[in-house]
C-alpha cells in the first residue's frame, strides 16, 4: 500500500543457505523511491551480500566513511557516480539501519527500480514495531532519493567517463552579463530593397 508517499509492501521471503541446510523464512519489508540513477548500483549487508555480488556490477565501491563494516558491499557500473552521490549523511542511514539486530539489507537502483529492502525473522507481534521499523525505513528513503538537480550531475559525471569529454552544465547566473542592449527602433529600422536598388530610410526629423 501507500505510506506517507511510499509504496511499501510487506510479506514473506524465503532464503536458500550456500551451505544446503533448510532454507529461511524471513519478514520482508520493502520500500519504493521515486528517484532513477544513471547507473546500475546496490549496496548489501548480512544475506544480501551475495545477492548484490550475483547481480554482475563490475566495481566495488568502499566508502571512506567511519561506521562502514566490511561485512558490507557496494557494487556499481561507475564508482564515480557512487562516489558523488553516497555522501556521509546517506552512508550513515544506511549504515545504521544495516547494524539492526537480525536485518539483512539491501538498497539497490536498477534499471527502473529504485528499492529500499530489509529482511529479519522477526515476528513483528506488535503493530508498534512494525510501524516504528516501516517509519526509520521511510527516513532513510527519503534520504535516499535524489535532489533537485542531482540526477543531471550525476548523470554528467557518468557521461564524462563514457566520452572522456567533460560535460559542464550551464546555468542562467553563471553566463556573463555581455554589455550588449537593441539599439533604438530610429537605429533598426532595415533598409528597403526596391527594384534592385538598397534605400535606406531618411532619419528622422528633429522635434520642434
Amino acid at each position: 500500500g501507500i505510506y506517507k508517499g511510499f509504496s511499501i509492501g510487506i510479506f514473506t521471503s524465503e532464503h536458500e543457505p550456500d551451505r544446503g541446510t533448510n532454507s529461511r523464512k524471513l519478514t520482508a519489508i520493502e520500500v519504493e523511491l521515486e528517484s532513477r540513477m544513471p547507473i546500475g548500483r546496490a549496496l548489501g549487508s548480512g544475506g544480501m551480500v551475495s545477492i548484490v555480488q550475483s547481480l554482475g556490477y563490475s566495481d566495488e565501491y568502499i566508502p571512506p566513511f567511519e561506521g562502514w563494516s566490511n561485512e558490507y558491499v557496494c557494487r556499481t557500473e561507475d564508482k564515480g557516480v557512487v562516489e558523488a552521490y553516497l555522501d556521509a549523511p546517506r552512508v550513515k542511514a544506511l549504515t545504521d539501519i544495516m547494524k539492526m539486530k537480525n536485518t539483512w539489507v539491501i538498497f539497490i537502483f536498477k534499471g527502473n527500480d529504485t528499492l529500499l529492502r530489509i529482511d529479519t525473522p522477526e515476528p513483528f507481534e506488535r503493530m508498534s514495531k512494525l510501524m516504528k521499523t516501516i517509519d526509520n525505513m521511510i527516513e532513510v528513503a527519503k534520504l535516499m532519493e535524489l535532489k533537485k538537480g542531482e540526477s543531471i550531475e550525476l548523470a554528467s559525471l557518468k557521461n564524462r567517463r563514457n566520452t572522456g569529454v567533460p560535460v559542464v552544465a550551464i546555468k542562467d547566473e553563471d553566463i556573463a552579463y555581455t554589455g550588449l542592449e537593441l539599439e533604438d527602433d530610429e537605429q533598426q529600422e532595415p533598409a528597403i530593397e526596391e527594384e534592385g536598388v538598397n534605400i535606406t530610410p531618411p532619419p528622422p526629423e528633429p522635434q520642434p
